[in-house]
């Protein structure tokens, strides 16, 4: 690739610290007439994001925004973020335990759907609910920009953990805190006609909390809420760097099976948005160690239903990293490449 690809903006509120990049769109005028995009351009690099810890992100490759985009692009966002962080307080006023729970909790088929996200995210992962907030917020910002502004690519960072719609493919930097690997590594990210998501985990990185002592656990998912669960799970498995491979085993054995076909398959490749609150659903019992329990949904393979995700592999790791000082290993959909710091390959 040549040439710059992102206008941007970031974004502060309360905790939530947001890097917002998009390519395209459609922003319409006061007189409801379609406006298409034209960035001035500020830089010649291709877009690389540094990703670890549950740090935030350095990424380069941007255009400052026009103006104009950027307003209504910031006030949507900031819209949705304050919504969506509403209602996971009002939830938890009456739920107390949904913020400090280490473990999943049974899903509510009457929550907001940015805690039912949460829920079942954990659920999956086998984590409290709260291991996915920054997921959750990326994917449901996300999904919702891309349906108002029609955008051709648009990345979310929240705190280290990104949702990402991209139409080519896209550089991730993988930072490790004081590992020798930090900064060496690329993930390269491949279009896919759908979003991804790819979190990641840190024990000596950053104040999120992790049982673990990796640098950097990453996970690769369809949905960025359960990359963001599952880096954490991941994360918590790594105590010693003889770890990994078992750990990596554990992820590989949760992962769709190649074979297995895909249940609500939509025939359209645009990216869903689930602002809105679902109708209802059924709950059901999750049995101990089993990531298919919950509600007919997203994380329920042969479910009847998909009440927040397009298909019920959403739920389920497709590539894992692990950074323990200096080793490293990987599993699955995971393009990685050395990496010197430029901008290019």
């Amino acid at each position: 690739m040549e040439g710059s690809r992102f206008s941007s903006l970031t974004l502060q509120i309360e905790e939530t610290d947001l890097w917002i990049g998009w390519k395209g769109g459609v922003f319409p005028s006061a007189q409801g007439e379609g406006e298409s995009a034209h960035p001035t351009e500020i830089a010649e690099k291709d877009p690389v994001s540094w990703m670890g810890g549950g740090a935030a992100a350095e990424t380069g490759g941007t255009f400052l925004a026009h103006p104009f985009e950027e307003h209504r692009v910031r006030q949507r966002a900031t819209h949705i973020v304050q919504a969506l962080r509403r209602h996971i307080q009002e939830y938890s006023d009456t739920h107390p335990n949904f913020l400090s729970s280490l473990v999943p909790l049974h899903f509510d088929p009457e929550a907001p759907p940015i805690v039912q996200r949460m829920l079942q995210a954990g659920q999956a992962a086998g984590v409290g609910p709260m291991a996915a907030v920054a997921g959750a917020i990326a994917a449901i910002l996300g999904e919702d920009l891309t349906k108002e502004f029609a955008f051709d690519e648009l990345v979310i960072e929240n705190g280290g953990d990104y949702w990402l719609w991209i139409q080519e493919p896209l550089l991730v930097g993988v930072y490790a805190g004081l590992s020798s690997l930090s900064g060496k590594i690329a993930v390269r990210l491949q279009p896919s006609g759908r979003p991804w998501g790819l979190a990641c985990s840190s024990g000596t990185v950053g104040p999120s909390l992790s049982f673990g002592k990796a640098d950097a656990a990453m996970v690769l998912a369809p949905d960025a809420a359960a990359a963001d669960a599952w880096a954490t799970a991941l994360g918590n498995l790594l105590k010693r760097q003889e770890d990994m491979e078992e750990a990596l085993s554990y992820l590989a054995s949760m992962a769709p099976q190649k074979n297995q076909p895909q249940k609500n398959q939509r025939d359209d490749k645009e990216p869903l948005s689930h602002f809105e609150r679902p109708s209802s659903a059924a709950p059901q019992t999750q049995k101990k160690g089993d990531i298919h329990g919950g509600p007919p949904s997203f994380c329920t393979p042969g479910g009847t239903s998909s009440l927040l995700l397009e298909t019920p592999f959403d739920c389920l790791p497709q590539g894992a990293l692990c950074i323990m000082a200096d080793h490293l290993a990987a599993w699955g959909n995971l393009e990685l490449v050395p990496w010197d710091g430029s901008w290019t390959d």
